[in-house]
């Protein structure tokens, strides 16, 4: 069994705890799991998944809660590495925007199918802060949604680059310059960079995780 670091008043999370008060005490089972056998018979590395575990202890220990943190078999716990990629922790307000333009065109829940490739390869995910771009310059917002909803339509409709396409869309670069959709997309990636270190960080504060 290991605990959490968490003192009440103190670190990133300060919560007021009236002094002769007992705190409310939280039992987190998380799985040690460090290898998984796959189809072709090879190991691959795995773990929990970090956010499962950071999210809900973040929120717990900054309500005053002492979380008590527990594997089944004792051994120490260890974060699937895969899930510790900035493109596992991209701002959660632009990954939703990016569903919410995608079911445009993609009405079944069924037929949204979203991969890596829409993500990363396609940047897909940048399409929210596009569009805010689009109305710092003025663009009506009915207008500037059927902008990007038509440049994101066209990128997964052919598999090209969001980027490339509104590069290409002579309505959007007669109001953003391509260096200036270049940087877009370039703070989306840092920003989900940013999160993926934070995650770490908070993962590596919590005695006797193993983080790599």
């Amino acid at each position: 069994m290991w605990r959490s670091p968490y003192v009440a008043g103190s670190g990133e999370h300060a919560t007021l705890v009236t002094p002769g008060t007992r705190m409310a005490k939280l039992l987190m089972i998380v799985s040690s799991a460090r290898m998984i056998r796959l189809a072709d018979g090879s190991d691959h590395p795995t773990g929990y998944r970090a956010e499962e575990v950071r999210e809900p202890y973040e929120t717990f220990v900054a309500a005053g809660v002492d979380v008590v943190i527990v594997t089944p078999d004792g051994k120490v716990p260890q974060p699937d590495p895969w899930r510790l990629e900035p493109f596992f922790h991209y701002p959660q307000a632009d990954e939703d925007f990016m569903f919410s333009v995608l079911r445009r065109f993609a009405y079944h829940p069924d037929r949204v199918r979203v991969t890596f490739t829409h993500f990363t390869e396609l940047n897909l995910v940048g399409v929210r802060r596009v569009y805010l771009a689009l109305l710092d310059t003025g663009m009506e917002p009915a207008e500037a949604r059927k902008a990007v909803e038509s440049a994101a339509h066209r990128a997964w409709r052919r598999t090209v680059d969001f980027i490339v396409v509104l590069e290409e869309d002579g309505e959007v670069t007669s109001r953003l310059s391509v260096e200036r959709i270049g940087e877009i997309r370039d703070q989306v990636w840092q920003a989900s960079q940013a999160n993926a270190r934070h995650a770490l960080d908070t993962l590596s504060r919590m005695p006797a995780v193993s983080c790599g």
